[in-house]
């Protein structure tokens, strides 16, 4: 084993990887701070009241106390003047005219200032929350930053292996590195080989270290088995991986490669619900955003980490992520050139 060469690669690499700090911390502190500063932003907190103004004068007072009563409005009375001036200029999201109708002005295509008037309709009737229960839930597993997570391990996992991957042999590549390979005993499969193998177990690494730090700062749940976690994630990893191998199989210049790396990267970190549920495209924009890698890593990572669904309730998301690791692999190697 000792002389296999896949083994002395890969020594090679997780050393070249201890001795370089920068690369220490784009690995394992940066997705860290990423987790903390999102986490930190979308924390649960009481929503702020909706501002409403009510155009009259004293003798409306009993509206604004009726349409404040609700605790979701923020009610101001205002002059004619200055209601026609607060709607348009965003000072206020609905305006209330009395009379023996109330009449509800605001404007529709926001979803705040819908809001607003169904919540001063409702406490206009006297209908607001007197047969029912409102509860804020801040559960965890119901959170923000419970649906965040797993989307910033899943884009941690590609970032790590397209770019780990791809500049480092691309890089090789162009310094001539490649050619001198070339003449090693050792075939492709070993050189290339080894970048997969080092980059499962970094990925896998960082993915401890997320989750801990997640589950410390935000009771993050894990819902799920800890092995089939593993297991996606090594997949995914080998996923990203070809991919990269794919992308940097030809290319002879790092600025190339940059711009191949963030063309296929911004697609998927926009339709691959890690920021937001996929579910706000149209059904036929869905179902091609569900063949593409990232979608099925976040996912899978979602179902096992918030819903501790097992890996055999998972066959799409895991088949995605086989023909990928497969196809592009393949191709990778297939078309792969040392100079």
């Amino acid at each position: 084993m000792r002389r296999n060469p896949v083994v002395q690669l890969l020594l090679m690499r997780l050393r070249i990887f201890r001795r370089e700090p920068e690369a220490l911390f784009w690995t394992f502190g940066f997705p860290l701070v990423v987790t903390l500063v999102l986490g930190i932003a979308f924390r649960p907190s009481a929503p702020e009241p909706l501002p409403v103004v009510v155009v009259g004068g004293a003798e409306d007072a009993a509206l604004v106390e009726q349409l404040a009563r609700s605790g979701e409005l923020d009610v101001r009375l205002v002059g004619a003047a200055e209601a026609v001036t607060a709607l348009g200029r965003g000072g206020a999201l609905l305006v209330v005219e009395p009379g023996q109708v109330p009449v509800l002005r605001y404007d529709a295509t926001r979803p705040e200032s819908r809001l607003a008037r169904a919540i001063a309709e409702a406490a206009i009737d006297g209908r607001a929350s007197e047969s029912s229960e409102s509860r804020q839930s801040s559960e965890a597993g119901d959170r923000y930053v419970d649906f965040l997570v797993p989307g910033l391990i899943a884009m941690n996992v590609m970032t790590v292996c397209l770019w780990g991957i791809g500049w480092n042999v691309v890089d090789a590549r162009k310094s001539r590195l490649l050619r001198r390979l070339a003449v090693v005993p050792m075939r492709r499969t070993h050189y290339l080989g080894s970048f997969l193998i080092a980059h499962v177990v970094l990925v896998i690494a960082t993915l401890a270290v997320v989750i801990g730090f997640a589950a410390l700062a935000f009771d993050v749940p894990l819902e799920g088995s800890v092995l089939g976690l593993v297991f996606v994630i090594g997949l995914g990893s080998a996923s990203f991986s070809g991919l990269g191998v794919l992308l940097a199989s030809r290319t002879a210049n790092v600025e190339v490669l940059s711009g191949m790396i963030n063309a296929a990267s911004l697609l998927q970190l926009i339709g691959s619900g890690v920021f937001f549920s996929t579910s706000h495209f149209p059904d036929a924009v869905v179902t091609g955003l569900r063949a593409l890698p990232l979608t099925a890593l976040v996912d899978a990572v979602r179902a096992i980490m918030l819903e501790g669904r097992p890996l055999q309730e998972l066959p799409l998301e895991l088949g995605v992520l086989t023909v990928w690791m497969a196809i592009t692999s393949l191709v990778g190697l297939r078309i792969f050139r040392w100079s």
